[in-house]
């Protein structure tokens, strides 16, 4: 049987030395001193198969514990959950929202979704082909833009936080979100909206030509769509732009259809070969329509009073 200071060395019978990096290496001085290092080296590799054992217990428990996917919906406020498309809470909520309520410190004005993914077999989300960008508009917040009560006049208004919920505006191939900020008076106690008329007649030109949306009581126009209408001619009604705008709408809208709906059937051949259980693909959005010719005709005239 092997003495303990035999087994300490090699075939050559040269001492082993730990080469875990964790150790300090001792070096044998005399012969009597080879018991002792032998003894600590060996009492060194031990904790190192311990740490070893641990670390690898701990990998393993961790492997085996079910990945929790966080729920940005909730940094949402509730007023945003009424008016986003459920599709896009989640990654409104993880780009604009640290935590419940609370924005970001590196604020922008236009917030883009992810872009949608290509061909592949992994099961497809349908929120990834139909999301929405947003346009945040807080000049206050974010360029420290002085606004004065338009009741009190010489008062500064101050930041109030989020307004309680989001715009659509129509673009001309889709639609995006318009999301403000609340504005008070600190004197006579009057809130109001960053792009109330009132407050972006104060604006100098250049923060006006950041902001490029026209108004109705029940939707928003993306200026866009409005210079098309100033050509007027024979045959450039506010008819034909209403129907050129639908065409094109729809056109995008079937494209993202066609898209969704073949990485579904990418996805669920895989599974059939695979012998796999299918999933439940979730059916695409409805497709929202545009507004009457009337509406356009009201956005084109709210265009040329605002440039009298």
């Amino acid at each position: 049987m092997r003495t303990l200071q035999e087994r300490g060395k090699d075939v050559m019978g040269r001492l082993r030395v730990c080469e875990c990096g964790y150790h300090v290496s001792h070096q044998a001085a005399t012969s009597s001193g080879d018991n002792q290092i032998l003894v600590s080296h060996q009492g060194a590799t031990s904790a190192c198969y311990e740490q070893l054992i641990v670390a690898g217990n701990a990998e393993t428990k961790r492997m085996e514990s079910p990945h929790r996917k966080t729920d940005y919906s909730q940094r949402l406020p509730s007023g945003w959950r009424e008016t986003l498309d459920p599709i896009d809470w989640q990654w409104v909520g993880q780009n604009l929202f640290a935590c419940k309520g609370v924005l970001v410190s590196d604020l922008k004005t236009w917030w883009h979704p992810p872009h949608p993914p290509g061909p592949s077999r992994n099961f497809p989300s349908l929120g990834s082909y139909f999301y929405k960008r947003l346009f945040l508009w807080m000049p206050r917040k974010m360029w420290l833009f002085d606004f004065k009560c338009t009741s009190c006049v010489r008062h500064s208004l101050s930041s109030k936080g989020l307004y309680h919920r989001v715009r659509s505006v129509i673009d001309i191939k889709n639609r995006y979100y318009l999301a403000a900020e609340y504005l008070e008076c600190s004197s006579c106690k009057g809130m109001f909206i960053s792009y109330d008329h009132r407050l972006m007649e104060q604006l100098t030109e250049d923060y006006k030509a950041r902001f490029g949306i026209f108004f109705t009581r029940k939707f928003a126009c993306d200026k866009a769509i409005v210079s098309l209408m100033r050509a007027r001619s024979l045959g450039n009604s506010t008819t034909a732009l209403c129907n050129n705008i639908h065409e094109l709408q729809s056109e995008e809208w079937m494209r993202s259809v066609l898209i969704y709906l073949s990485d579904c059937e990418r996805h669920k051949r895989e599974k059939e070969r695979l012998k796999l259980p299918t999933h439940v693909y979730e059916a695409p959005p409805i497709f929202k329509s545009t507004p009457t010719p009337k509406w356009f005709l009201a956005i084109y005239i709210r265009d040329v009073w605002s440039r009298l």
